[in-house]
């Protein structure tokens, strides 16, 4: 088995894992949290709009879900940004990483 693949398995086992056992489970296991699961795997195993259609599926078949839908917005988008900002603010400050103006 190649290192991509494994990768991949253990990213898939891993994010099911933390929506199950942990999520579903601290949002109150009802219909919102179902929902939220849904669109948190989305997120974790793609991107921001598998997460949204995952979420839109899930409401087309089996109702509105308003709590979700927020939930989900709001941590995908705002806090993701808002931390990636730190993340490089962070990266940038290492060594190696100076930014050097050319003389001209």
């Amino acid at each position: 088995m190649n290192a991509t693949r494994s990768n991949v398995i253990i990213q898939v086992i891993v994010t099911v894992s933390v929506g199950y056992f942990v999520l579903f489970r601290l949002l109150g296991r009802d219909y919102d949290a179902a929902v939220t699961v849904g669109g948190f795997l989305g997120f974790g195993l793609a991107s921001m709009p598998v997460a949204m259609g995952t979420m839109d599926e899930v409401t087309r078949r089996y109702g509105p879900s308003i709590k979700a839908f927020l939930l989900i917005t709001l941590a995908g988008s705002f806090f993701v940004d808002l931390s990636n900002a730190f993340v490089a603010k962070t990266f940038l400050s290492l060594p190696g990483f100076e930014i050097v103006a050319e003389a001209n």
